[in-house]
Order: structure tokens, then sequence, then C-alpha cells
């Protein structure tokens, strides 16, 4: 099925794998330092300066320029998502997250995650930078750009941002790990 869903995402629940999903309204992008970074504050009890809760996080680096006192997204694509995997949990427990955005996906053992916190992953090929970027129509907000312009978390109003496949519902189906298993299947025959 495909689905048009605006922000905020609270609930995912009637996502399947394999559904085509577009956004519109709030994206924020995250990775690697800027996650580890939410993570700590909230084991130390702190709040972020932004609440993350009902926006898709999109594991991205913009290329982002300032041009006179507005920032531009010039382009953005996914970054892959598996590097984010030890955070995933501790992620997924303190930003009230529900949809993920990224490339590659993650194990299966991150799979009961998304089951346990209502996620949902959602998955973009990669060098469609170009293409995404049009879907952006302004940048909302920029928090911890100490961290660096691509780790710096952006708010982003975007309009039909996509074509993005679910590739791990919250009901424990992971597309990567089917894939995975029905071609280990296929070998194991061919012997």
């Amino acid at each position: 099925m495909e689905f048009k869903l605006k922000t905020p995402v609270k609930e995912v629940s009637k996502l399947k794998a394999g559904d085509v999903v577009y956004l519109t309204g709030l994206v924020a992008t995250m990775r690697d330092r800027a996650t580890r970074k939410l993570i700590e504050l909230a084991k130390g009890g702190l709040k972020p300066p932004m609440d993350l809760a009902g926006i898709p996080v999109f594991h991205c680096g913009p290329v982002v320029r300032r041009i006179e006192s507005t920032w531009v997204v010039e382009a953005m694509g996914p970054t892959t998502s598996a590097r984010m995997e030890p955070l995933l949990e501790d992620f997924l427990k303190f930003s009230g997250v529900k949809l993920i955005i990224g490339k590659g996906g993650f194990s299966e053992a991150s799979t009961r995650l998304f089951k346990t916190h209502e996620a949902v992953y959602c998955a973009l090929p990669g060098g469609v930078s170009a293409i995404l970027s049009k879907a952006v129509k302004r940048v909302c907000s920029v928090y911890w750009l100490e961290l660096g312009l691509p780790e710096a978390v952006w708010i982003l109003e975007v309009d039909r941002l996509g074509p993005m496949v679910v590739a791990i519902d919250c009901h424990g189906v992971n597309i990567y790990s089917e894939v995975r298993r029905e071609a280990l299947r296929k070998l194991r025959g061919c012997r």
C-alpha cells in the first residue's frame, strides 16, 4: 500500500513492511554524534533543546548553505543506518521517535527494538540526494551546529519526501532479514 503521512507521526501500526511512504511536515536529520549527544543528555536527566516526539528522524548529513540569513538545503541523501545500531535502543527509548529513515537497514536483532517501541524504519536508496532535496520547503531550525554542518540536527519542512519503503515494521517484520533468509534457503537448495 501507499501512505501519504503528515507529521507528527505518533502511530505507525497501520504501516507494514513493503508499504511505500511519502512524508509531509517536519523531519529532523540526525547522524551519529547528534544521536549520542541526545542519549547522553537523556541519561543525565536533561532534555535536548528540540522535542522529537512525532517527528521522523532521517539518518542524513545534508549539504546546507547559508544565503544571507536563510539556510538552504542543496542536497540530502540517506546515510547508512547500521552505524546507529549500537545507539538504537536508547534512542528509541529516550526520543519518542516512531519513524526512522535511512539506507541499508538494521539487523534482525534490532527488529525487536522497533516492535518493542512501536516504531518503523523506512529505507531510501543511496544516490538520490538531489531529488530528495527538492522536497525541502524550508529549514525551520538547526541545533548543535558545534557538531559540524552534517552532524547538526536540522529540522526541515518537507512536502512529499519519498518514496521510501517500510523496511522494518512495528509487527516484527524486517524485509532485509526476509530477503537474507530466502537467499540462504535458495543457496542450500543449490548444493
